[in-house]
């Protein structure tokens, strides 16, 4: 089965630092600019604690926190821990980060000739696992 660890260590390579870029509307809950920080946009960590970030705690974001927050909102949800090929699951885990998982699995479900519904299913899991 694919390794959520491995898939997570190669991933943050790429992933950067604190930002704030204005410009980037993953910097922003309504009104207030919270920067994103190590690949976790700022809805994305208002959604992992139930509340709004503050900035603070924004440039502050561990790498514990991070690795929680990757596995719940993108490695789960694609259900990470099925898959056979580690390769495979790293590229689609990678795109949920960047994309959103519903792109991402759907991109995927179109890959492999499943039905396109952007959600990961048993029928997605038996094609992935057959390819």
């Amino acid at each position: 089965m694919a390794d959520f660890k491995k898939a997570f260590d190669r991933t943050a390579i790429n992933e950067g630092g604190y930002t704030n870029n204005p410009s980037d509307r993953g910097n922003w809950i309504g009104k207030a600019l919270i920067g994103t920080n190590k690949g976790v946009s700022a809805p994305v960590l208002k959604d992992f604690l139930g509340r709004t970030p503050t900035v603070q705690e924004m440039k502050n974001l561990s790498t514990d926190t991070v690795r929680a927050i990757f596995k719940k909102s993108y490695w789960d949800v694609m259900q990470g821990d099925k898959w056979h090929d580690q390769v495979k699951a790293e590229h689609v885990y990678d795109m949920c980060i960047n994309a959103g998982c519903s792109a991402a699995i759907k991109l995927w479900q179109l890959a492999i000739g499943a039905p396109a519904t952007g959600k990961m299913n048993k029928i997605t899991i038996d094609k992935t696992n057959l390819v």
